[in-house]
């Protein structure tokens, strides 16, 4: 069953079938929470809180946009209102047991200090940014896609996704010429 006839039977009064809905996305939102929050248990809220909005607010929508699009919209919102209330939340943790176990010590603790330089470094890029880069680099979404999803231009999205990544650029200075180590 396609978005749409969920969303029209859900708007008939089957609410049950927005469940389907839920199974489709859910998994996308946990993603960008995640990204965005660091945090297993505030990411899982944002998701549940996201759902719960559109449900509540699905008799609005018109079917203008997708309904992906729409309800990632609703969660980047919570999401970045949530970031903007509460204080920096940080990477709570880099998983050591997924580095490649081929790697020597000394390769092998670059490469943990690299990720968490790089967390890190993603994490200090203004809320709105870190999105877009996550949107662009984690998800591969086109910027006409991005700006669609945050209601801004396409080359504002465009223009963000460039400085995020020359302020990435400048913050791994470091690890690029030898003195991250």
């Amino acid at each position: 069953m396609q978005d749409h006839e969920v969303i029209e039977r859900v708007k008939n009064g089957d609410a049950d079938l927005f469940e389907i809905l839920v199974r489709r996305y859910e998994a996308r939102l946990y993603a960008l929470a995640w990204r965005m929050l660091h945090n297993r248990a505030d990411a899982e809220d944002a998701v549940q809180e996201a759902f719960v909005k559109a449900y509540r607010s699905i008799r609005r929508f018109r079917g203008d946009a997708k309904f992906s699009t729409w309800l990632y919209r609703i969660a980047l919102n919570h999401i970045l209102n949530k970031l903007r209330k509460g204080s920096r939340l940080r990477r709570a943790d880099l998983d050591p047991d997924r580095m490649e176990s081929h790697l020597s010590p000394t390769q092998a603790l670059r490469q943990r200090k690299l990720q968490v330089a790089v967390a890190s470094a993603i994490d200090e890029l203004p809320p709105r940014q870190r999105a877009i880069f996550h949107m662009r680099y984690e998800e591969e979404r086109s910027h006409a896609e991005i700006a669609e999803i945050l209601g801004i231009s396409e080359g504002a999205s465009k223009a963000s996704y460039h400085h995020a990544v020359i302020k990435l650029r400048e913050s791994l200075e470091g690890f690029v010429t030898g003195s991250g180590s």
